[in-house]
């Protein structure tokens, strides 16, 4: 089972797993879209909800083939993730505009998760002179969007004036375990945790840099887990932050699309990372009420009253956590406190 993780803003769930469409196949300089299409496709009969794109993918052609690729699917089974090229916005009609344009290229009358595209503070204070933040809240209250939020390219300080302009949604930041003290950082990742808003990871593995370590760097992990590719560790890494619901990876063939989807997928359909989600937030701040409202949504299949005690979660942890006596110990805890609460 994909491990899936729900924005406390909204309340919608998510697969940990996001498609980024910024990395599709080419084929003759264009999008390969048969090659697209079934990677797609691979993605979302193994359980990715989440499909990130933006205007000027591929020279502006990802929008209208994601789209396309997108069509022959149930609508409420994926979420669509796109961005306002705010470096186009010069006045808020250019804004109006923009956003009507890509809601008819991706053939859709909403966006789930709609963001102001890289932002700095200078591109940051431009749209707010024209009141595009204002204009987008009212998209959202009008239902054609859905999730409101930016993704951000800057210093920490920047970070810290957007983040606290409005109640978002969601923002999306560049993170991994190299980036940890660029732009937002470690920092960024705390102060959203504070402020109670997900995040949306992207450039989990640096750009593909991540995935491709000297054999002497990979000898540690190897020991952990023979199997488990470079890219996984950093993903891995990346998922054990609680306030990320998102992970994007821009995926460019099969063989990657896998081996995420193999990093992603639950042993017994078991949502480890959920379930230690959950119990670490009610740990922390004993709110009984958040927590019976996200335990009780849960998939039963996914609870960790369905671990088969195989042990393989404990072999590929690095901090050598004792997993099984945990979710044993969580799922009474959070059943009891569910039941009085």
């Amino acid at each position: 089972m994909m491990e899936r993780r729900v924005m406390e803003t909204t309340g919608t769930e998510n697969s940990l797993l996001g498609f980024g469409c910024m990395r599709f196949p080419t084929k003759d300089g264009k999008i390969d879209k048969e090659r697209s299409a079934k990677m797609i496709d691979m993605a979302y009969r193994a359980g990715v909800t989440y499909y990130d794109v933006a205007y000027p993918y591929h020279g502006g052609e990802a929008e209208p083939v994601l789209g396309e690729i997108l069509k022959k699917y149930d609508r409420s089974t994926f979420h669509l993730a796109t961005k306002l090229p705010c470096w186009e916005v010069h006045s808020l009609d250019d804004a109006k505009r923009l956003f009507a344009y890509q809601l008819e290229r991706l053939q859709v009358d909403y966006v789930d998760y709609y963001l102001l595209h890289a932002l700095d503070i200078n591109r940051f204070r431009e749209m707010v002179s024209y009141g595009v933040p204002e204009y987008l809240a009212e998209m959202k209250a009008a239902g054609r969007i859905r999730n409101l939020g930016f993704s951000f390219h800057d210093k920490y300080e920047s970070f810290v004036e957007i983040i606290n302009y409005r109640d978002w949604d969601f923002c999306q930041i560049q993170y991994n375990y190299m980036d940890r003290w660029e732009q937002a950082g470690d920092k960024g990742v705390a102060l959203a945790t504070e402020k109670g808003i997900p995040l949306v990871i992207m450039e989990p593995i640096k750009g593909g840099t991540l995935a491709t370590l000297p054999e002497e760097v990979m000898a540690p992990f190897r020991a952990i887990r023979p199997d488990a590719s470079a890219a996984s560790w950093a993903l891995r890494f990346v998922a054990s932050k609680p306030i990320i619901k998102v992970i994007l990876s821009g995926m460019s063939t099969e063989e990657q699309v896998q081996d995420n989807l193999n990093t992603f997928t639950c042993p017994n359909g078991v949502d480890i990372p959920r379930n230690f989600s959950i119990w670490n937030q009610f740990g922390m701040y004993g709110n009984v009420g958040s927590m019976k409202w996200n335990w009780d949504r849960m998939d039963d299949a996914a609870k960790a009253k369905n671990c088969v005690e195989c042990g393989a979660c404990e072999a590929a942890c690095p901090q050598h956590l004792s997993i099984r006596e945990n979710l044993a110990a969580l799922q009474i805890e959070l059943d009891e406190a569910s039941a009085r609460g």
